[in-house]
């Protein structure tokens, strides 16, 4: 796949088979991005971005979403089946 480093923090690259795009190994290595991880795609008007994201960041964001939870699944589920039991 081509890679043209056009300046110090810009590249252009072309879209492969099935919409892949190779990260050029100097932007892997200065992330330390490997085969695996995660990375985010932001669009912002007519321009896309790349973000990458840390399973940190990624479990804290799940994690966060269950905090406005007041009961466990199971006590739930406990309770609607005993309202059931009592029909």
């Amino acid at each position: 796949m081509a890679i043209l480093n056009i300046d110090k923090n810009e590249y252009t690259v072309k879209i492969g088979r099935e919409g892949r795009i190779v990260i050029p190994s100097e932007i892997r290595k200065k992330f330390g991005l490997k085969e695996g991880d995660i990375v985010k795609i932001k669009i912002k008007k007519d321009k896309i971005f790349l973000q990458f994201v840390s399973l940190n960041d990624l479990e804290e964001k799940i994690w966060k979403r269950f905090e406005k939870v007041k009961e466990s699944l199971s006590e739930e589920l406990l309770r609607e089946r005993k309202a059931i039991s009592l029909v």
